[in-house]
């Protein structure tokens, strides 16, 4: 049996533009859902007071999640101890290596809420 594929029409450029920039915006959603997600939110919170803590800060708010923690003022040392309150508070494990180079409050925490 041969089908004749000569009579399908190709889509329109413009068409396909609108479907794929559609779906860019659906997993951009999604993605900013997961953010926002409750454990998303509950994780981050934890993780910051954590973090405030090891730098023995007074308040949260004083915690940017989006800079690195060497910017914070955690030294590597620092992100040792930071590791460890983290596995112990959270019950997870997190590996050495994730604080090497400018790790952030939200790398953390996407990768404990991607392991969960």
């Amino acid at each position: 049996m041969n089908a004749d594929f000569g009579s399908i029409e190709k889509p329109q450029a413009g068409v396909d533009a609108v479907v794929l920039e559609s779906h860019a915006n659906a997993l951009e959603s999604s993605e900013l859902l997961a953010e926002t997600s409750p454990s998303t939110v509950v994780v981050r919170q934890a993780v910051i007071r954590l973090a405030s803590d090891a730098l023995g800060k007074r308040t949260t708010s004083e915690i940017d999640s989006t800079s690195s923690l060497i910017e914070l003022g955690i030294d590597s040392l620092g992100g040792m101890r930071l590791i460890g309150s983290i596995e112990r508070n959270l019950g997870i494990e997190l590996p050495d290596e994730m604080f090497l180079g400018q790790v952030t409050i939200d790398d953390i925490v996407n990768h404990i809420v991607r392991q969960t």
